[in-house]
């Protein structure tokens, strides 16, 4: 699976997810934990996204989302907003918010806009 970010139409980055947990957030140099597998660091404008923001877990062809208890929290697109410590299941082509920056999930790289 692909997450996707886009800044209005234009993709402007993605990240192949791993089998089981994949961490989304930001690198934080002085912390400890090593840095989120998808990492919106440099797309984090508005200083919106926490080090360990939320957490899309792929099972094969299944994939769950889940808000870390942030305050800035975490959306599905509609502005639905995620109970933290929720998982949600996510299909080929939902989008969600993270701190304000749009992804989207797809099945594999040749997918998109």
């Amino acid at each position: 699976m692909i997450l996707t970010i886009y800044e209005g139409r234009s993709e402007v980055a993605k990240f192949t997810l791993i089998e089981g947990e994949n961490f989304i957030g930001r690198k934080d140099a002085k912390s400890p934990l090593l840095p989120p597998q998808v990492d919106l660091g440099a797309y984090n404008r508005k200083n919106q996204v926490y080090e360990r923001h939320a957490c899309l877990t792929v099972n094969g062809t299944e994939a769950w989302l889940e808000d870390l208890g942030t305050h800035e929290g975490t959306y599905f697109v509609g502005l639905v907003k995620l109970e933290p410590g929720k998982k949600y299941p996510l299909i080929a082509d939902d989008e969600f918010l993270v701190g304000g920056i749009h992804l989207i999930l797809f099945d594999d790289a040749s997918q998109g806009w």
